[in-house]
């Protein structure tokens, strides 16, 4: 089959301009480098054989001795080294950087190292890193070292999928220390960022501020209850699936619809509540029929919780939520006056009966009373025969007193 001249002369460009791949051997002087991979990247403008890309996978190295023997390879444009134990990123584990800058690596992953310490200097000497990849670690950030990545003012691609200690529990703290890394950093230029499988429960609004050309954030898989994003004019892919995020709330909607850029916004699987009567879910309901151009999957999102479980939120009507509401306050206050009149109503009865009962027995409670009557009155004309001798008494006894 005959290509056309054109499709030829582009593949023939592309080839000569990247050049073929060739594996060649790593140097065995370059402890902790022998049994990994290395390739060179030939092209028309490097005629000689360079280690371009070292990979290093699954080898179990428990120091970092492997990774400082990269100061040896001075042209070294990727690096794969994953798959070890090495717990701890010493301080300029790439070089002093007054002999030595990997100024042509452009790429890094350390993922699944079980790294828990990242010191400040980790990465310097390394200042054109665009791509870095610390997936499934155990980093313990504490914000201590709130300049890990300045040294890397190119970084266009931050991977921290899993990357933090406490995976599995509430991660607050590492939160807090994300904030600081964020912040202290001054990764300006990152464009993507993915920070999935953290159990992270909140990010707060002014934790990517100093990210202000960020287009894509992946937030999936977290136990994130709000969506709270300040800043990010620039943010073009929003993932936040599988949270538990009941709502979101008329601010949170302003916040998206401010950003003119926006273009995906993945809410799919979140824990949404349809059982409140207040106005956020008819909001909400109402904003994905008419104005979340940039919502995945909208007609999908389902309520999760309450009578509607099960629903999807764009088929509710109205009256299903107003079937989820207590009763407005004019009817409170009718079965109020109900009670009241029932209660005046039974009290009156029991008068009645009272009455009635009175009038039958009459006659008995006539001669009740009559014999209790006579004690009573005999007792009274005692006390007053009683007060009255005693009156005479004192009268008598005067002049006696008198005379004295």
């Amino acid at each position: 089959m005959d290509f056309p001249f054109g499709v030829w002369l582009l593949c023939w460009t592309i080839a000569s301009h990247q050049g073929a791949v060739f594996s060649i051997s790593c140097p065995h002087h370059m402890v902790g480098l022998e049994n990994c991979e290395c390739s060179s990247f030939e092209n028309a403008k490097t005629p000689v054989r360079h280690i371009d890309e070292v990979v290093c996978r699954n080898l179990g190295h428990t120091s970092h001795q492997a990774l400082e023997s990269l100061r040896l390879v001075p042209h070294i444009q990727r690096l794969e080294y994953t798959g070890n134990d090495i717990r701890e990123l010493a301080a300029n584990i790439f070089g002093n950087c007054s002999q030595i800058h990997l100024v042509n690596l452009t790429y890094v992953d350390l993922s699944h190292n079980n790294i828990e310490i990242i010191h400040g200097q980790s990465f310097h000497c390394a200042p054109n890193v665009r791509i870095l990849k610390l997936n499934y670690n155990k980093w313990r950030v504490d914000g201590s070292h709130a300049r890990i990545f300045s040294s890397m003012p190119h970084l266009q691609e931050l991977h921290l999928r899993a990357a933090f200690a406490g995976t599995g529990t509430p991660a607050g703290g590492s939160t807090i220390g994300l904030r600081s890394v964020l912040q202290g950093s001054h990764i300006v230029a990152l464009r993507k960022l993915h920070l999935e499988e953290n159990d992270l429960q909140f990010v707060d609004g002014q934790t990517f501020c100093q990210l202000p050309n960020l287009e894509e954030l992946y937030l999936s898989d977290n136990r994130l209850t709000k969506l709270s994003l300040d800043c990010l004019d620039q943010l073009r892919d929003l993932y936040v699936r599988n949270n538990s995020i009941p709502w979101l709330t008329e601010e949170d909607i302003r916040s998206l619809e401010r950003k003119k850029y926006l273009s995906v916004l993945d809410l799919r699987n979140n824990q949404f509540q349809c059982t409140d009567c207040s106005a956020r879910t008819s909001h909400f309901r109402d904003w994905l029929l008419t104005g979340s151009r940039f919502v995945v999957d909208k007609s999908r999102l389902t309520c999760t919780k309450g009578r509607l479980a099960g629903r999807k939120i764009t088929s509710l009507t109205d009256d299903d939520l107003r079937g989820t509401c207590p009763k407005p306050h004019h009817d409170q206050k009718s079965r109020s006056r109900t009670k009241s009149i029932i209660t005046a109503v039974i009290l009156s009865v029991i008068g009645l009966l009272v009455v009635v009962f009175i009038y039958i027995n009459r006659h008995g409670i006539q001669k009740t009373l009559s014999k209790w009557g006579k004690p009573i009155r005999n007792s009274a004309i005692m006390k007053r025969v009683h007060f009255g001798y005693r009156n005479m008494n004192s009268e008598n006894s005067a002049p006696t007193m008198a005379t004295l």
